[in-house]
């Protein structure tokens, strides 16, 4: 189907009350799960890659490359409208070099910039994604990290006002009480926070740390504005014990068929499907099933 244009896409779910999944990929294996679950709930995803946890040399040298043909090659083949996010760039060339290779949606990782600075980088990547025909989503706040002692940023709502007034951004990352890579423990959501920037903002609101959120507060804030759910760490958490419980199972050594082969003796492929079957249980959560038809 080729690129579905983000902002168009988060409108359209905000209007429809659900919201779009981003699960974020890290190869060839883990974006075919994501796609395939994408096509068999029927639903418009987002998928892509995220720079926050990989080497900046490896990035620069040639993974941004790397990550958009691998993305392009999907998002054409793929049978619902899909959009290719670069998140969460560590710095403002890697967003360029994103457009440049073709994502057409780029976010910086914004949280350490002064909201003064943050405001003005932010200017510049939407005034170079236009010319891409290219959506730019922007934070807003510092999630925590879900380790002993990390701190965070909730986000101010007049702040957020400003923010996306004299930005033009597509979407705003909120801090909430979300937390980014949390792997035990529920986070405390400020739901009255959201309504707040929610009276200030009208453009569509976007949760980072979704392998935390608790379930149970999804559709409310669905209904104040969510309209994108990220999602990476349970990803590979599920995909990591997939490769596990398939060592711990198998002793055979025919290494042509176990490694590489894409057939179903593929350790990969067993993974693949742990790593589906989530992204599919979090489709049917944001509501986003059997809604492909809408676009």
């Amino acid at each position: 189907m080729g690129l579905y244009p983000f902002r168009k896409m988060l409108e359209l779910a905000v209007r429809s009350g659900f919201a779009i999944g981003y699960f974020e990929a890290w190869d060839e294996h883990s974006i075919e799960a994501i796609i395939e679950a994408g096509e068999e709930e029927k639903s418009p995803i987002i998928v892509g890659f995220g720079g926050m946890m990989l080497s900046k040399d490896w990035l620069e040298k040639w993974g941004i490359e790397l990550f958009a043909s691998i993305g392009r090659v999907y998002a054409h083949r793929c049978r619902v409208p899909v959009s290719l996010i670069f998140n969460e760039a560590q710095n403002y060339d890697q967003c360029i070099k994103a457009l440049e290779f073709g994502f057409n949606v780029i976010m910086l990782d914004s949280s350490s910039l002064s909201i003064d600075e943050n405001i003005r980088v932010t200017r510049k990547l939407v005034e170079k994604a236009k010319g891409f025909s290219a959506g730019v989503e922007a934070e807003l706040g510092e999630l925590p990290m879900g380790y002993p002692g990390a701190d965070g940023t909730l986000t101010d709502p007049l702040e957020a006002e400003r923010f996306v007034m004299e930005t033009g951004i597509d979407a705003i990352s909120v801090s909430i009480g979300n937390v980014h890579v949390l792997k035990r423990g529920k986070p405390s959501i400020d739901i009255d926070l959201l309504k707040q920037i929610r009276r200030r903002v009208d453009i569509p609101l976007v949760i980072h740390g979704g392998s935390g959120f608790p379930p149970e507060m999804v559709r409310e804030v669905i209904s104040l504005g969510v309209a994108k759910f990220n999602v990476g760490t349970v990803l590979k958490e599920v995909y990591l014990n997939g490769i596990r419980d398939y060592l711990d199972t198998s002793d055979s050594d025919d290494y042509q068929n176990i490694v590489g082969s894409h057939t179903e003796s593929d350790f990969l492929v067993r993974a693949r499907q742990n790593l589906k079957n989530k992204v599919k249980e979090l489709i049917q959560l944001y509501g986003s099933s059997n809604k492909a038809h809408l676009f």
